[in-house]
């Protein structure tokens, strides 16, 4: 087994024959004399011994703990997939209907859609650094935080018709939206345990879906 040296004079390091072992001879890079040391004076460094109980061959018997991920399973992007296939189809039939579509009905599409979006949001912008909610504790969340987006709409609908008689130009929306996202983002943060940005981020995603949703409709975005 080779012996591994460093020159003294220049730093230099290379590896030397166990046969010219306690021998000097020069540098290959500087010529000055070195001494070669015998494999007794060679400093190996182990490893620390493993903490815990062991088994008879002095293996550790503690295995450590798994962090189980939630990653979007192939079922869920199917069911995602077919939900929303069937939601775009019910808006471009409600948009195309002889009665319009009725306030109550964007009120309870707004409601309906809250949940699967906030679930569907969540599994893309969850810090996956973080143990991840799972089951009834994760719907539960989603229900509260998509609830939560539905009465921004509803809010935003009271102020357009209670303060601005029904007409919010684009120019309003300056003053509306950052209140909105900030709600929204605090929303995300508190049920989700998003940071900041990420819970602007799923508000927005959930924006960007219903406003979608109401051009599909023949309505005005906002």
């Amino acid at each position: 087994m080779p012996i591994r040296v460093t020159c003294p004079s220049c730093h230099a390091r290379f590896d030397v024959s166990e046969k010219f072992a306690g021998q000097t001879g020069p540098c290959p890079k500087c010529k000055k004399p070195i001494r070669i040391p015998d494999k007794e004076e060679e400093v190996v460094i182990h490893s620390p011994d493993e903490f815990g109980p062991k088994d008879s061959e002095g293996r550790s018997v503690l295995k450590p703990l798994e962090r189980e991920d939630s990653a979007i399973t192939p079922v869920m992007i199917t069911a995602i997939v077919a939900i929303s296939l069937g939601v775009l189809i019910a808006a471009f039939l409600l948009g195309r209907g002889a009665d319009g579509v009725s306030v109550w009905v964007l009120g309870v599409g707004a409601v309906f859609l809250g949940p699967p979006v906030a679930f569907a949001g969540y599994g893309v912008l969850r810090d996956h650094e973080l143990e991840p909610h799972r089951g009834m504790s994760l719907l539960l969340r989603c229900l509260i935080c998509g609830l939560v987006y539905a009465a921004l709409w509803g809010a935003y609908y009271f102020f357009k018709v209670s303060i601005m008689e029904g007409n919010v130009e684009l120019f309003n929306l300056v003053f509306i939206l950052p209140p909105m996202i900030a709600i929204g983002a605090t929303a995300g943060l508190a049920s989700l345990e998003l940071d900041f940005t990420s819970g602007a981020l799923h508000y927005g995603f959930y924006l960007l879906v219903t406003v979608l949703l109401r051009l599909l409709m023949g309505l005005p975005p906002y």
